[in-house]
């Protein structure tokens, strides 16, 4: 058998941190996270529903003559993330419903929800297995799509978001820093 039974991961932690755009982002795995990312903490996350990374992409086969098949043209690619909320934060709410207001005094708390309007942001996803961490940096992203929330006296409410990554002008999505032995490279 090849391999090592040491490289697959259970991914046991992830956070979700949300910052403004252009936010300085840490270059490696032990830098403490800034202010500006630790206020943007998404809070508790749902392990039912896991992180996922989506991808979409449009494709064309091109055929010559003899039905052979001598290229694919891939186009439209579109990356996007998906993760459940548990709490109702102010982080949670503000991403829920971007151009909204909420404004606390003496213990209450009113929310304004408008229609929703572009609201761009920085993400970083930090996972962990045992001693081995990732940061996935997204510099540039928002949610894009909250799936229906049901308020149940039998289910946890949860907000589950579909954050749509931008690429920058060079076509980066987002940059991961791990310190996995596995992903050294030669």
């Amino acid at each position: 058998m090849s391999g090592d039974v040491a490289n697959p991961r259970i991914w046991e932690n992830a956070d979700v941190y949300v910052a403004p755009l252009a936010t300085a982002a840490p270059t490696d795995t032990t830098t403490p996270l800034t202010s500006a990312w630790l206020t943007g903490a998404l809070g508790l996350l749902s392990e039912d529903d896991n992180l996922v990374e989506h991808r979409d992409e449009d494709s064309t086969d091109h055929y010559a003559y003899g039905n052979i098949l001598v290229r694919t043209q891939r186009s439209k690619h579109k990356r996007t993330f998906t993760v459940t909320a548990l709490e109702d934060n102010p982080v949670v709410w503000g991403v829920v419903n971007p151009g909204s207001t909420a404004t606390s005094a003496t213990g209450t708390t009113t929310r304004v929800t408008k229609v929703p309007s572009a609201n761009p942001k920085a993400w970083l996803i930090q996972t962990k297995d045992g001693g081995v961490t990732q940061r996935r940096i997204i510099k540039r992203g928002e949610v894009t799509a909250v799936d229906d929330v049901t308020f149940s006296d039998s289910d946890m409410t949860g907000y589950a978001l579909t954050i749509t990554v931008y690429p920058d002008a060079n076509g980066v999505l987002y940059t991961d820093i791990t310190d996995n032995p596995a992903a050294v490279v030669a």
